[in-house]
């Protein structure tokens, strides 16, 4: 019986011997296969992703936003307009006038007389035109406001900086990526 036992304690204990050989070897296989394929995402996907996201972000640099703006409003109007100048009305119809005048001729001389007149239509009359003209209206406004606002001018710029820092580091070199650079006011 002990010789029994003795032969399973060493059956045993090479089994195990053995087993735990097999064990290792499959771990060892495992790793090595782990990491060639770490290796291979690393330099097949990781490295042109992150180059990828590092060029796009160095050409935010250079972006701008453009975008056309409808603008649909009616605008309250409500001012005095001063206009002082000199003009040339021409009139429209005839003016008919009648005035008290002093008349003088060679021999005559008339104060106070009636005269009574009509100024023809086309007439040219220069005026002095003095004059508050008040304008209380609304008005329409239709109108596309482009707008073209370089990145660099705005607040997105410091994210896309931070960004661009981030993913030159990334990931190989370090593994936090930390905001940059001063905030900018709106």
């Amino acid at each position: 019986m002990r010789k029994f036992l003795r032969f399973m304690g060493r059956s045993f204990w090479r089994f195990m011997v053995i087993f735990s050989f097999i064990v290792n070897l499959v771990l060892v296989v495992v790793v090595l296969i782990l990491a060639a394929t770490l290796f291979d995402i690393k330099h097949n996907i990781a490295e042109p992703l992150v180059g990828g996201l590092y060029s796009a972000f160095v050409g935010l640099e250079d972006a701008t936003i453009d975008w056309t703006i409808p603008v649909r409003a009616d605008v309250p109007v409500n001012l005095d307009i001063p206009i002082n100048q000199n003009t040339v009305v021409t009139l429209t119809e005839a003016v008919p006038l009648t005035v008290v005048a002093q008349i003088q001729a060679p021999s005559l001389t008339l104060s106070n007389a009636r005269v009574s007149l009509s100024l023809p239509v086309g007439l040219q009359l220069p005026v002095a035109l003095n004059l508050p003209v008040t304008v209380d209206d609304t008005l329409p406004v239709s109108l596309d406001v482009r707008a073209v606002i370089p990145l660099k001018e705005t607040q997105l710029y410091d994210v896309a900086r931070s960004l661009r820092s981030c993913s030159s580091r990334w990931p190989w070199r370090s593994t936090t990526c930390r905001r940059t650079g001063a905030k900018r006011s709106p």
